[in-house]
């Protein structure tokens, strides 16, 4: 008895040991090397956080929701974003979840025949593969691959099969650059807690010595915006993450810029525009304009910190102002201090 125990534990044992893919199935596993932003949300957090809870009423039963029977938002645990270095606009989506691949299938069928897409499936070894008929949308339209025990992939281009072996193990992962891996420890540190979001960018030098030339060539650019642009342009690294603790909303930043005078520069402009903006009427009014005041900006050698600290009623308040006015089909004016009543001053 003791023999057989023996065996089916050292058969277990070697079974975990060999199969590395399957105990690492994040989402951000799936996210391949040569990314230079990489963004993870823990959507399961999100959804008990103060802030969900406060934003819970901007949600409505969407047109997916009906046609799969179920909210996929709902069902999922995580979610990570990749952006290659590419000019094509690439990019990839992985996303853990507790959907079936029944219910996955059936879901993605059914949505992409409400965008009067014909779908195809396909079998690609473990995956399935679902895209859309036509001769362009090889190239042009987004893929869907899903399997038993995997994050979903939404990718369009050979991107998809560049997730795939990142998530198989069998080619390298972002989450594993040093540059990402250090630019996410630190935001992850200054998170209260679990962070709800991490996002990491590593900004391609030929990109913005790009804009630098287009910036220059620019007529009638004054010297102080041409040094602004250039502070800005000279941020290599950003890290970046949202945390939730007790009632409140932290927002942490950290910008890597590539001399001392470049963040010292930036550091003058964002304060002078958080201090603009914090004073309009308008950012009184919904409450952005506290959230403002309390932001602290705070450049220490070639990096540049900015922090945020802030009810999660008042973050959320000043977020449905935001998507409100975004998504207004009609432009609002903005009332006058005298008309509102309110006072620019804090």
């Amino acid at each position: 008895m003791l023999l057989l125990v023996g065996v089916l534990a050292l058969g277990a044992l070697g079974a975990w040991l060999l199969a590395p893919s399957m105990r690492e199935r994040t989402a951000s596993s799936a996210i391949p090397t040569g990314a230079f932003l990489l963004v993870t949300m823990d959507l399961a957090k999100m959804r008990e956080s103060p802030l969900a809870h406060e934003l819970s009423g901007l949600r409505e039963v969407s047109e997916v929701t009906q046609e799969c029977g179920f909210d996929p938002i709902a069902r999922a645990k995580s979610i990570a974003i990749g952006v290659p270095e590419k000019p094509d606009g690439v990019f990839g989506i992985a996303i853990t979840n507790d959907l079936t691949e029944d219910e996955l299938g059936k879901c993605a069928e059914r949505v992409m025949s409400m965008r009067s897409a014909t779908p195809r499936f396909t079998q690609k070894g473990s995956w399935t593969v679902l895209e859309q008929e036509g001769l362009l949308s090889e190239a042009t339209r987004p893929k869907i691959a899903y399997r038993s025990g995997s994050p979903l992939l939404v990718a369009r281009g050979d991107y998809l099969a560049t997730m795939q072996a990142a998530l198989d193990g069998t080619s390298p992962r972002a989450e594993t650059d040093s540059e990402h891996t250090a630019l996410r420890k630190l935001a992850t540190e200054r998170a209260h807690g679990t962070p709800l979001l991490v996002a990491s960018a590593v900004l391609p030098k030929s990109l913005r010595d790009r804009l630098k030339n287009e910036m220059a060539d620019e007529a009638g650019t004054s010297e102080s915006k041409v040094a602004t642009m250039n502070a800005i342009l000279s941020v290599r690294a950003l890290a970046l993450s949202i945390g939730s603790h007790d009632d409140n909303v932290d927002v942490f930043a950290e910008l890597e810029c590539e001399n001392d005078s470049a963040c010292a520069t930036l550091q003058d402009f964002i304060d002078r525009k958080r201090k603009s903006i914090a004073a309009q009427p308008a950012a009184r009014f919904v409450g952005l304009g506290g959230i403002l005041d309390a932001a602290h900006v705070e450049a220490h050698g070639p990096a540049l910190d900015l922090t945020v600290s802030a009810a999660a009623s008042e973050m959320a308040r000043a977020a449905r102002a935001l998507v409100s006015s975004a998504f207004s089909p009609v432009p609002k004016p903005v009332p006058s201090a005298a008309a509102s009543g309110f006072s620019p001053r804090p």
